[in-house]
């Protein structure tokens, strides 16, 4: 009887193994998303992306990232805004694959 338990318990603790519970996690983040895949850039995305000269030079475009405003290689205004991890982010992705919203 006592090791009818113990099996009973083991199964348990695989069925609630981090791994299970991280696959789960995603496939549900996925599927909430998915429909999303084949977007274009909305909104700000031009101000980042589309039309910011820093964030079009890919790589090259980092080290001036980190010294001007958040959108200041849209309209040259440093602004005061300095949040320089998304265009940073945004540089290496337009290296990596161009203006593809899907990457």
């Amino acid at each position: 009887m006592a090791k009818e338990k113990k099996i009973k318990g083991s199964q348990k603790n695989k069925l609630s193994s981090p791994a299970i519970c991280s696959i789960i996690i995603f496939l549900v983040g996925f599927g909430i998303y998915f429909n999303t895949l084949t977007h274009e850039f909305t909104l700000d995305d031009d101000l980042v992306i589309g039309k910011n000269y820093l964030v079009q030079q890919g790589v090259e475009g980092i080290p001036l990232l980190f010294t001007k405003a958040y959108r200041y290689g849209y309209n040259n205004v440093n602004s005061g805004i300095f949040r320089p991890f998304t265009p940073i982010e945004f540089a290496i992705e337009y290296q990596l694959f161009g203006l593809i919203p899907m990457a």
